[in-house]
């Protein structure tokens, strides 16, 4: 099972030119803690001392890292220090501030190009004095592409970077919206509950009010018992009118008795008569005391019921009056509350229309870069795919040559057999030798020509090996890209 790195190094290539730098690309997981003193060792395959480095750097964090995250980064190792070109593996080691081995990457090689082999020739303006003089530069392919896809990978690193952003700053609106509609939830609940203790208070001042309406009854009733007092203080009023008539009566029949007196003619009768009116006039006059003493405890009786009336009506009142400046009061706030609520609900329709307008720009911007980076990935591996046709192209190329060389050197090959031949049968003519010698000369030259066919077999699957062997490193680097 292969075993889990907390450092992981990407875009390793087979091989690299010594004469350029060497970027060295590589991601810390979270579960490794960077500190400065960390650092990255080109190493010889098979080494068993992390003194044993070719050359080393600093391994770097990026400006914005924070602890704990997962982050990926660069490093470049200067071609003064690199190995020159041989056929010795070598490979990565990230190694930390105390000496462990976090990371391995896979082997790769240090191989220079042939000479006038993948080389391309661009042009560089100059400047000064002679700017009309332009200048050739020839560097090999391979480097100019690794170039260029070394650009396109730092490019696709920054819009990943930025797509990152994206994500976070998307997440903190998400935040937001959602710590803004708690709010206003949080908000609303507490004006539902104080519209409704409002409706209750509102409600008991009903009652209150309807309470007081039952009292100002209450005290209609007082004033009919009012009405009624007013009714005996006129009855007690005429009946001291007439115990004043009777009085005057009674002085009235005094003088008459008196006169009757002088008059002794039928004293006894009037005398009886007087008594007998004396009598009915005292009867009378009881009667009515009582009738009034009675009237006069009455009218205290309903005097004190309508002083007591008077207080509770001008306490009602007065509770009345209050209970209606709190139902203003209350409808007043209730008024206000329904307002906040209307002016709440339209800012959150606001807010709620702005988060949706950034939400579908911050989507459209994802959806370019997403765009961008496909296109980007294209184009990276058409250069791939543009790269693999060149090389099998002048694989193909040198291939062709050499067979061009191997059938000039058999044509001269035949033409010097021909000459042989030639000169066999020019000493056949000339000459007069035996057999064995003709024998000798026609054995050497088919020994000749055989072991030139023998040398072409050897060496054509020697020449093409090299052309086949790169054609399937540039495949397999492009299957590990």
């Amino acid at each position: 099972m292969e075993k889990t790195w907390p450092v992981e190094f990407r875009n390793i290539s087979c091989s690299y030119f010594p004469e350029s730098r060497v970027d060295c690309h590589y991601t810390v997981s979270s579960q490794h803690t960077w500190a400065s003193a960390d650092w990255i060792g080109l190493f010889k395959v098979g080494w068993s001392s992390v003194k044993e480095y070719h050359t080393f750097v600093w391994a770097l964090a990026p400006n914005d890292f924070e602890e704990g995250t997962e982050f990926s980064c660069c490093v470049q190792f200067q071609a003064s220090y690199l190995p020159c070109a041989s056929s010795t593996q070598y490979e990565f080691v990230y190694i930390d501030a105390k000496g462990d081995v976090c990371s391995r990457s896979s082997s790769f090689t240090f191989s220079a190009p042939k000479p006038l082999e993948d080389l391309v020739t661009l042009e560089e303006d100059s400047h000064g004095e002679e700017a009309g003089n332009d200048m050739l530069l020839v560097v090999p392919r391979a480097e100019l592409l690794q170039n260029h896809l070394q650009q396109c990978l730092h490019e696709r690193t920054e819009l990943i970077q930025l797509q990152k952003e994206t994500n976070k700053l998307r997440e903190q609106e998400k935040e937001e919206y959602k710590k803004a509609k708690q709010s206003w939830d949080r908000q609303s609940s507490n004006y539902e509950m104080e519209i409704a203790r409002l409706q209750n208070d509102l409600k008991h001042a009903q009652d209150k009010q309807d309470k007081m309406k039952e009292l100002q009854k209450e005290t209609a009733f007082g004033e009919s018992l009012l009405q009624d007092k007013c009714a005996l203080m006129e009855e007690k009023d005429l009946c001291e009118q007439r115990i004043r008539e009777l009085e005057e009566d009674i002085k009235i029949m005094a003088e008459r008795t008196v006169e009757r007196d002088i008059e002794r003619v039928g004293v006894q009768k009037k005398e009886e008569e007087s008594e007998r009116i004396n009598l009915q006039v005292n009867h009378e006059m009881r009667s009515l005391r009582e009738r009034l003493s009675l009237s006069e405890r009455t009218a205290e009786g309903l005097r004190n019921d309508l002083g007591a009336m008077v207080t509770q009506r001008d306490m009602g009142q007065a509770e009345l009056h209050q209970a209606r400046l709190q139902a203003a009061q209350l409808t007043l706030q209730l008024a206000d509350s329904s307002l906040a609520l209307r002016e709440g609900k339209a800012h959150w329709a606001q807010e709620k229309q702005g988060l949706q307008q950034s939400t579908e720009m911050h989507h459209e911007l994802i959806d370019k870069l997403h765009a961008e980076i496909q296109n980007l990935e294209e184009t990276v591996q058409e250069e791939k795919m543009e790269r693999v046709k060149l090389e099998v192209e002048l694989g193909r190329e040198k291939d062709c040559n050499r067979l061009q060389e191997l059938k000039t050197s058999l044509r001269v090959t035949q033409k010097e057999k021909e000459q042989l031949q030639a000169e066999k049968d020019v000493s056949d003519h000339v000459l007069t030798r035996p057999n064995s010698s003709c024998l000798t000369v026609n054995s050497g030259i088919t020994c000749t020509y055989t072991t030139l066919i023998q040398i072409m077999i050897i060496i054509l699957p020697l020449v093409m090996l090299p052309s086949f062997q790169a054609v399937m490193g540039q495949y397999k680097d492009v299957i590990i890209h």
